[in-house]
């Protein structure tokens, strides 16, 4: 029931593992994507990018089968499983870890469950022996065809690597990165025939990631399609990009240099196909100025042919964000810590912290996941209360915060209405820009 919209299912072997041909998905009257078609081979690593809203999470989603397209073809190959970690990924409340990952485990799982109900029954000495026996040794053979007895030990060790130590752990208790870390293992230890990662590099430290980049290009023999902004993770992983942009695909072989240079390569074919229709409306505007009002069929010919060529939509031109940051003056001093420590969960993560942060400074923070580096924000915000030392913000700091789950968003609100609330001007730089026209920017 996944893949509810024109499923197609090829009985043959011979098929890619998806495909599609010419979907189209409109929202709000927008066609996200546009008579999109393409292949999904075995084996193969294709990272997707395009600009924001399009329509990146919309594919991933349709290949997942949690939208239907609003027409066109989309095929699975009969029995290919697929996994999808979401941007978001959501787990049921008071869910730990090991129950999480497990999950991922649809058929092991269900047949461990089977074994184990079988096992308790016959150790409680249950009236109905030989049909426990019998369905103990049904399990143990199922459980045998899924995969064997050593999942659970896989699982494990997928989360040591991942930085998830912790596996009777609750989910929600769990810093984002290591909530991000467990759906990802839940998606991988499944070995799938197709993995579909939305942003798998959100909230993972440097580490975690080069693992995963490792394991991706070495280890995982499935096909892959992973959509991510970061261009190392596509030059590493990729054996094909493809983007998406109005509406349309455009596929290119290799990582991210190589699809830069083929689409510089297309840009400029663009460009130049547009300057000729230009010249050529030139050319025609100034022989109908020219010509008689009388029409021979090959003149008629002709001013159809320039009608055509003026109909023709001018390709749109890729926007660059213009942004800017205006800051009020402030002192010397934006922020100090002084021999700061910081307690969370019964754990010390920061001992003795002591800085000083100046107007201009730019300071990354980095570090494993669930190691404080949220915690350590939260405190300078003032949220939570240092353990020892003193924090201190200059007389005319302002902090902006911008947390991983955007917690401050609220769903209800229009874009426009979350940004500005009841505000229609922004002073940026000493002038004042519309809300829309600031918006556009991004």
């Amino acid at each position: 029931d996944l893949l509810v919209a024109r499923l197609v299912i090829d009985t043959s072997g011979n098929m890619p593992i998806a495909s599609a041909t010419d979907v189209r998905k409109v929202f709000d009257h927008r066609a996200v994507l546009d008579g999109v078609s393409f292949a999904i081979h075995p084996g193969e690593r294709i990272g997707v990018v395009g600009m924001n809203g399009s329509g990146k999470s919309t594919l991933a989603a349709l290949l997942a089968g949690t939208l239907r397209p609003d027409s066109g073809t989309l095929a699975i190959r009969r029995g290919a499983e697929i996994g999808w970690l979401a941007q978001e990924p959501r787990f049921p409340a008071g869910q730990t870890v090991r129950e999480a990952v497990l999950s991922g485990l649809g058929k092991w799982n269900e047949a461990k469950a089977r074994y184990d109900r079988a096992v308790a029954a016959l150790e409680r000495r249950d009236t109905d022996t030989e049909r426990w026996i019998a369905e103990q040794a049904a399990a143990a053979e199922e459980v045998e065809r899924q995969g064997g007895w050593e999942r659970l030990h896989e699982a494990e060790n997928l989360l040591g690597r991942l930085s998830v130590d912790d596996i009777d752990a609750v989910v929600d208790t769990l810093s984002g990165g290591r909530r991000r870390a467990v759906a990802l293992a839940a998606v991988l230890i499944a070995r799938p025939a197709l993995v579909i990662l939305d942003e798998p590099t959100n909230h993972l430290d440097v580490e975690t990631i080069e693992w995963l980049e490792g394991y991706l290009r070495k280890d995982y023999g499935g096909a892959l399609v992973f959509i991510t902004h970061d261009r190392y993770l596509i030059d590493r992983v990729a054996t094909r990009t493809v983007e998406l942009e109005n509406g349309a695909l455009y596929s290119y072989d290799g990582g991210y240099e190589e699809y830069l240079a083929a689409k510089a390569e297309r840009a400029a074919h663009i460009e130049r196909t547009e300057a000729n229709r230009r010249n050529f409306l030139r050319q025609e505007l100034e022989w109908l100025r020219r010509s008689p009002k009388a029409r021979t069929t090959k003149q008629k010919a002709r001013i159809q042919r320039a009608e055509q060529a003026a109909s023709v939509v001018a390709p749109a031109r890729e926007r660059v964000a213009d942004l800017s940051l205006g800051a009020a003056r402030s002192g010397k001093t934006v922020l100090e810590l002084d021999d700061v420590s910081i307690d969370a969960g019964g754990r010390r993560l920061v001992t003795g912290l002591t800085l000083n942060l100046v107007p201009g400074e730019r300071m990354g923070i980095v570090g494993p996941n669930g190691c404080g580096k949220t915690t350590l924000l939260r405190t300078i915000l003032g949220d939570l209360t240092p353990a020892k030392g003193t924090v201190k913000r200059g007389l005319n700091t302002k902090i902006a915060y911008l947390d991983q789950m955007r917690d401050a968003l609220d769903e209800r609100a229009t874009v426009e209405e979350a940004v500005a609330g009841e505000r229609s001007h922004f002073e940026i730089d000493g002038r004042s820009v519309s809300v829309r026209t600031y918006l556009e920017r991004f």
